[in-house]
């Protein structure tokens, strides 16, 4: 075992008592106000934090060829179950798995019919944009009821989808690539 796992030992270059015995959680435990890490609320400010947040920005969640026409395809990408699917025009859409009446995995034996996803539970039916358009046995709605969608793009052979924590839309577009669109 190296210095920190639990040892107490302090590794090289971190001052003695500047962090709780387990070096590698960060959580800092110094009381020196006169440090210049030191906040006004007298918390220490660290380099880093643990877990550190997922940056945003486009990222790469399938291969185009992998989901077919008509097909879903569970992913997990951000730290969380995605599904990405295809509609009958061959556009490509990547939500969150999860469907919101009663958790069924859309990825697992959803039926993609038109630009519609249908929840395998219970038939719940929701749009592109992943509102819920149709319960099979209400006459009414539930419009609370939506899915979580991601910006999505293809690009040299990339499914790609954008992730932002506060769902900001893209910043930027991803270049298309000579070298992979077959163009000289």
């Amino acid at each position: 075992r190296g210095p920190g796992a639990g040892s107490g030992e302090v590794p090289p270059g971190l001052p003695d008592g500047a962090f709780a015995s387990d070096w590698r959680s960060c959580r800092p435990v110094s009381d020196h106000y006169d440090d210049p890490r030191v906040e006004a609320g007298g918390e220490v400010v660290t380099e880093r934090e643990y877990p550190m947040p997922m940056p945003f920005g486009w990222f790469q969640v399938a291969w185009g060829d992998e989901v077919e026409v008509g097909g879903a395809k569970a992913l997990f990408a951000f730290g969380r179950h995605l599904v990405a699917w295809r509609d009958e025009r061959g556009d490509a859409h990547v939500w969150d798995a999860f469907c919101p009446h009663l958790g069924a995995h859309l990825g697992v034996r959803a039926r993609i019919e038109g630009d519609q996803v249908v929840c395998p539970l219970h038939g719940w039916r929701y749009d592109a944009e992943g509102t819920c358009i149709d319960i099979p046995y209400s006459d009414r709605l539930n419009k609370q009821a939506r899915v979580r969608t991601y910006p999505v793009i293809e690009r040299n052979g990339l499914l790609m989808a954008w992730y932002h924590p506060t769902a900001a839309p893209p910043g930027w577009d991803v270049p298309e690539l000579a070298e992979f669109s077959g163009g000289s």
